[in-house]
This record gives structure tokens, C-alpha cells and sequence, in this order.
């Protein structure tokens, strides 16, 4: 009988062949996640601006009750259910100027 040895072929089992592969994939998963980290640090930095976006999609629960009467309004008015008159009165009680978007609080530190 022969003793019991692991059966294999040729040198793969002892990884002689196939040993580049683990390197290009390690290196290709790094620069991945690197490239995750930099789109998410930028898409943190210029979250006031992708914020309207986000808020016409699927999130619009995050979006102000404030934000969402001058959605409304817009639409309101684009569909002809109130005339221009009326709309400007509304817009007004909303302390809204049609065309500009409010400037955001700033920030003080």
C-alpha cells in the first residue's frame, strides 16, 4: 500500500501555478473600494446640491413641507388649475419668488 498522500496535479496544489492571480485581484479590489470612498466623499461634500435631486425621486419624504407647497403650487399651475394671478398670490404667502430658489440659512460655527 502507499501511504496517504494528498493526490495533485502537478505543482498547482502547492500554488506554483495560478500565484499572480491573487495580487491582480487584490490590487484590482483596492482600487475599487478607493474609488467608492472618493465618489462617497464627494457626493457628501456636494450633498446641498444633489439634495433636489434626491427629493424628486423615491425620497421625497426628506424633503420640506415648506419646498414640497412650492412643488405643488408649480404643478398646480402648469396643469391650469389656477390662473397666474392666483398663483402669484400663493407664491407670495409663501415667501416664494417664482424662478429663485431660496438661498439656504448659513451655517455659523
Amino acid at each position: 500500500m502507499y501511504p496517504l498522500e494528498p493526490h495533485h496535479m502537478g505543482n498547482m496544489m502547492y500554488g506554483d501555478q495560478g500565484s499572480w492571480i491573487a495580487p491582480l485581484v487584490g490590487g484590482f479590489f483596492t482600487i475599487l473600494m478607493v474609488l467608492a470612498l472618493v465618489a462617497g466623499w464627494q457626493a457628501w461634500r456636494h450633498r446641498d446640491q444633489l439634495s433636489g435631486l434626491v427629493g424628486r425621486g423615491r425620497f421625497r419624504g426628506a424633503m420640506s413641507a415648506e419646498h414640497r407647497a412650492r412643488e405643488i403650487l408649480a404643478e398646480r399651475f402648469a396643469r391650469g388649475e389656477i390662473d397666474s394671478q392666483e398663483f402669484m398670490e400663493r407664491s407670495s404667502m409663501l415667501n416664494w419668488t417664482p424662478g429663485v430658489e431660496p438661498k439656504s440659512p448659513s451655517k455659523k460655527a
